[in-house]
C-alpha cells in the first residue's frame, strides 16, 4: 500500500501597521494599574508594551482610575514602560506572554527627573486575577524536546495535549483506522471524546461534533508551533459552544533575526526488528521531511521590514509505502460509477414490479417518487417520473 498524505505549506505575514481582528483569543493582554509612592492612581501616564523579537510596540493612556490595559498582544517576551513628567521613567523587562493570557502588572512612579529610570528585571510571578480558567500551556521548549508518538502517520501536535492534567487519549475517532494515530482523540477530566475544540492564531478549525477533537483537522506539523494552551477547567462564556479541552494554538512568526530549521523523520524495515513469528521484515518506508524559516521582509536597495514586516513559512511532506494487511480491502470506483451507473452494484433479481419489470436486491428509489394503483391502472409519480421504478 502506498500511501502519500497532500503536502502543507504555509505563510504567515505580520504587518506592524495592520490591527488584528478583535476575536482572536490566542492574544494576550496585560492590565493594572499606575501609582505613585504614596499609592494615589495616576491617570494620563503613557504606557508602552514593546516585542523583543520584533520590536513592536503597542502604547495606551491610564485612565482616570489609573487603570491602564493592553490587548491584543503575540505571545512572546515583553518590555513594559511607564513615563509621566516629574517622574522617573519605569521600565519592567521580560515579561513573558502566553497565549491568550490576561497578565495584571500594577506599576509604581517615583519622583524624579523623566530622564532617570527605574528598572525592574526580576519580580514575584505575576498574577492572573482577572479569569478564573484554568489549563496547561506547552510551550515550544516542550515540543522541541519531548518524545512525539507516531503511528504510521505524520508526527502530530496533538499528541502532546496529553501533557496536560485530565486530559487521557481515547484511542482512534470513530469510522477510523484502529491504529491510526492520525485521528487520536482526547477527553478531559472526563468529558465526552470528541467535545474538544481546536483553534488556530484564534481561529476556530473544524467545528461540528464529526470533526471536534480530531487530530486530523491538525494539518501542520509540531516543528511551526510556538505553543498551545489547554483549558481543562472554567472555560469562559465565549466558548459556551463546546465542552473542556478548548486548545488554542499559536504558531511561531517571523522576528528581527532571521531563523529557521530542517528535520527529517525516518523509518526503514533495514532499521525494524523482525518479529519473533513473523517470516521477515514486513515493509515500512516512512519519511517526513521539511524546512521553516522566518524573519523581517527585506528587498535589497528597495524595502527593509526590520521592526515592521515579517514572514514566517513552511514546507512539510510525507511519504509512507507498507505491506496491506491480511485483512486489508480497498476498493475504487469504476469509470461507469464516476459516471452516475451504480447498476453493478445491484443484487440478484427478486421479482418483477407491477408493469412486469424486474426488481433487483439493494435498489434505491426515489422517495418523492410514488405509483398508484387507480382502477387497475398504474399512474406514474410526479415529480421523478424518470426515476420511479
Amino acid at each position: 500500500m502506498l500511501k502519500r498524505l497532500f503536502t502543507f505549506v504555509g505563510l504567515w505575514l505580520l504587518v506592524g501597521s495592520i490591527s488584528p481582528a478583535w476575536s482572536q483569543s490566542d492574544r494576550g493582554t496585560i492590565t493594572g494599574t499606575v501609582t505613585d509612592t504614596s499609592g494615589a492612581v495616576m491617570a494620563g501616564v503613557s504606557v508602552t508594551a514593546t516585542n523583543t523579537a520584533t520590536s513592536l510596540s503597542t502604547r495606551t493612556v491610564s485612565g482616570s482610575g489609573g487603570n491602564y490595559t493592553i490587548s491584543l498582544l503575540r505571545v512572546g517576551t515583553y518590555n513594559v514602560s511607564a513615563e509621566q513628567t516629574g517622574f522617573k521613567k519605569y521600565v519592567h523587562s521580560g515579561i513573558t506572554l502566553e497565549v491568550g493570557q490576561t497578565l495584571s502588572l500594577d506599576i509604581q512612579l517615583q519622583v524624579g527627573a523623566r530622564t532617570e529610570t527605574v528598572q525592574v528585571t526580576a519580580q514575584a510571578e505575576l498574577l492572573q486575577r482577572d479569569t478564573t480558567v484554568r489549563g496547561t500551556v506547552i510551550s515550544s521548549r516542550d515540543i522541541e524536546e519531548l518524545p512525539i508518538v507516531a503511528q504510521a502517520e505524520q508526527r502530530n501536535p496533538g499528541f502532546y495535549m496529553t501533557l496536560a492534567p485530565g486530559v487521557t487519549g481515547k484511542g482512534t475517532a470513530a469510522g477510523t483506522p484502529s491504529g491510526s494515530g492520525r485521528q487520536l482523540n482526547t477527553t478531559v477530566n472526563g468529558s465526552q471524546s470528541g467535545s474538544t475544540e481546536f483553534q488556530l492564531d484564534g481561529a476556530v478549525i473544524g467545528q461540528g461534533y464529526a470533526l471536534s477533537g480530531d487530530f486530523r483537522q491538525l494539518n501542520f506539523p509540531p516543528d511551526v508551533v510556538g505553543e498551545f494552551d489547554v483549558m481543562t477547567l472554567n472555560p469562559p462564556a465565549e466558548y459556551g459552544q463546546t465542552g473542556l479541552g478548548i486548545t488554542s494554538f499559536a504558531l511561531k512568526s517571523g522576528t528581527n533575526q532571521f531563523h529557521g530549521t530542517a528535520y527529517e523523520y525516518l523509518r526503514n524495515e533495514k532499521l525494524d526488528a523482525r518479529g519473533f513469528y513473523a517470516p521477515k521484515t514486513p515493509l515500512n518506508k516512512q519519511n517526513e521531511f521539511g524546512v521553516t524559516g522566518g524573519g523581517p521582509v527585506v528587498i535589497p536597495k528597495l524595502y527593509n521590514g526590520k521592526d515592521k514586516t515579517f514572514f514566517y513559512a513552511w514546507y512539510s511532506g510525507f511519504r509512507l509505502s507498507q505491506e496491506a494487511g491480511a485483512n486489508t480491502l480497498d476498493t475504487l470506483p469504476t469509470p461507469a460509477m464516476k459516471g452516475g451507473d451504480l447498476s453493478n452494484l445491484l443484487g440478484a433479481n427478486i421479482g418483477t414490479d407491477a408493469l412486469g419489470r424486474p426488481v433487483f436486491s439493494g435498489a434505491i428509489y426515489d422517495p418523492q417518487c410514488t405509483r398508484t394503483v387507480t382502477a387497475g391502472a398504474v399512474d406514474p409519480g410526479v415529480p421523478g417520473d424518470a426515476n420511479c421504478p
